[in-house]
């Protein structure tokens, strides 16, 4: 009697025994093979820039004096490149480069930069901007937003009789302030209509004889109109 329970329990045990390890087996097995576990994944830096282009007409320029009896940069068509980040929904900024170019017409004594002969200039400008968008309805997304750096204005020598003067060159702090409106006509392509402020610091005109003749400075309005390439 008592070997047939010792019996029995040992054929029990091992039944155990036995289920435990194919438990344990099968429980390996899913470890080994189970599916991939989803992990927190990290932020993918890019997924927000994005590229944009743009050409700018300036409906007025206006410009202080300086040492001349009267000055004014005539500039009508820019054009400009920029890469910008989306950061919020609201918040997007931007660095920008714009190139412009003009005559440069004034009354001095001397007859620098007259009407009859301008000095010519070019310009480029290079501005950090910061934007917020103000909601998008139907397609439209309104904005506004500032903008500062600086501007390297060159211009070309002057003829004077026989005489030639070196052309003034050197960057001018320049802040801007925009307003607009961009329409979606993609997911990744918008189209933006706006209208830009910029003021731009007195300079170097031209380099005469009896020392440097610098401008006031101009301030320009323009109304513009651009592309933004979304890279996500």
């Amino acid at each position: 009697m008592v070997k047939h329970i010792i019996s029995s329990l040992v054929v029990s045990a091992a039944v155990i025994a036995g289920f435990s390890g194919t438990s344990a087996a099968a429980d390996l097995d899913r470890i080994i093979y189970s599916p991939e576990i989803d992990r927190t994944r990290p932020v993918e830096i890019g997924n927000g820039w994005y590229l944009r282009g743009d050409i700018g007409y300036a409906v007025d320029d206006e410009t202080g004096n300086g040492d001349f009896d009267s000055f004014r940069m005539k500039s009508e068509v820019s054009g400009g490149l920029g890469v910008g980040y989306q950061w919020t929904d609201l918040i997007r900024t931007d660095l920008t480069a714009d190139y412009m170019k003009g005559d440069a017409e004034g009354v001095v004594a001397g007859g620098f930069c007259n009407v009859a002969q301008p000095c010519g200039y070019d310009a480029f400008a290079l501005l950090a901007n910061a934007y917020v968008d103000l909601g998008t309805i139907a397609g439209f997304t309104p904005y506004v937003g500032a903008g500062a750096g600086y501007t390297y204005a060159g211009f070309d020598d002057v003829d004077v009789g026989l005489a030639r003067f070196g052309g003034g060159d050197d960057w001018r702090f320049t802040y801007a302030l925009m307003a607009g409106v961009s329409y979606d006509v993609s997911k990744s392509l918008k189209v933006d209509f706006g209208y830009r402020y910029m003021d731009v610091d007195g300079g170097a005109v031209v380099d005469t004889l009896a020392g440097t003749l610098d401008d006031d400075g101009f301030t320009r309005h323009e109304v513009r109109a651009g592309l933004r390439y979304s890279l996500w």
